[in-house]
């Protein structure tokens, strides 16, 4: 369980930074959070293929589903 914990950990790490980084090159100027929705929407696009691609390799997919859907 614990090596599960530290791979969402991980890619939440990675995740939280890159959602960072985006937020702050695209500038928020008190109307509607693009960058955000910009961010969501290619997460769940990438999170699509991932898991497609992902599901079809037998070993170590969970660790790295876990470690890119749920945590990235």
């Amino acid at each position: 369980m614990w090596k599960e914990i530290l791979y969402v950990g991980a890619g939440s790490f990675i995740g939280g930074g890159l959602r960072y980084i985006v937020s702050v090159l695209i500038k928020y100027t008190g109307g509607f959070p693009w960058a955000t929705l910009g961010v969501n929407i290619a997460g769940c696009l990438i999170i699509g293929v991932l898991w497609s691609g992902l599901s079809r390799i037998p070993s170590g997919a969970a660790n790295m589903n876990l470690l890119l859907s749920v945590g990235f």
